[in-house]
C-alpha cells in the first residue's frame, strides 16, 4: 500500500501555524518510526537516475517509500524544509470543489482545470456536493455510478 496525505494548513502567518504544524508532523514521523517510510523526490530520482517522472506503486512499494506527504503551503528556504515535503500544486491539478446538486456536478464543466499544474500526473477528482453543508443523502446521490462517470472523462 502506498498512502498519500494532503495537508491543508491553517491560515495563520506562516511563522505562526505552517512551522508548528511541521515540526509537530516531523516529530510525530520520528516518533511512529515512519520517516523511512516517506517518499522523496529527490531521493527517488538520484536513485532511478530518472528526475521526470514519479515511480509506479509498485516501485514505491519495492523501494519502501510508502508515505507521501503534501502541504498546500509553499515554504520558503529559510523555513523548514524537509525533502519529503511537497507542495501539492507543483504535483498535482484538480477539479472544482463548490457543487450543490446533482446535476451540477454531473456537468461536463464539473471536470474542468481548477488549480494546480495542468501538466501534472497527480489528478484530485473532487467528489462532494455540499448544499449548505455535506450529508450522507447527497451522498447517496453522487456516489458509485455518478463518480466512475466523471473518473472515466
Amino acid at each position: 500500500e502506498v498512502i498519500t496525505l494532503i495537508f491543508e494548513e491553517a491560515p495563520l502567518p506562516l511563522d505562526q501555524g505552517d512551522l508548528l504544524l511541521k515540526t509537530q508532523v516531523w516529530q510525530a514521523l520520528n516518533v511512529s518510526g515512519c520517516m523511512q517510510l516517506l517518499y522523496s523526490p529527490e531521493t527517488w530520482s538520484a536513485a532511478a537516475n530518472n528526475a521526470s517522472s514519479w515511480p509506479t506503486l509498485g516501485e514505491m512499494i519495492a523501494g519502501g517509500q510508502r508515505l507521501v506527504l503534501f502541504s498546500d503551503r509553499r515554504h520558503e528556504a529559510s523555513q523548514i524544509q524537509r525533502p519529503w515535503d511537497l507542495y501539492v500544486w507543483d504535483y498535482m491539478t484538480e477539479t472544482p470543489f463548490a457543487f450543490f446538486d446533482r446535476e451540477e456536478i454531473e456537468a461536463a464543466t464539473s471536470c474542468e482545470y481548477n488549480r494546480g499544474s495542468p501538466d501534472a500526473e497527480l489528478y484530485v477528482l473532487n467528489h462532494f456536493v455540499s448544499n449548505p453543508m455535506a450529508n450522507p443523502y447527497l451522498a447517496e446521490q453522487i456516489n458509485y455510478d455518478v463518480l466512475r462517470r466523471r473518473a472515466e472523462r
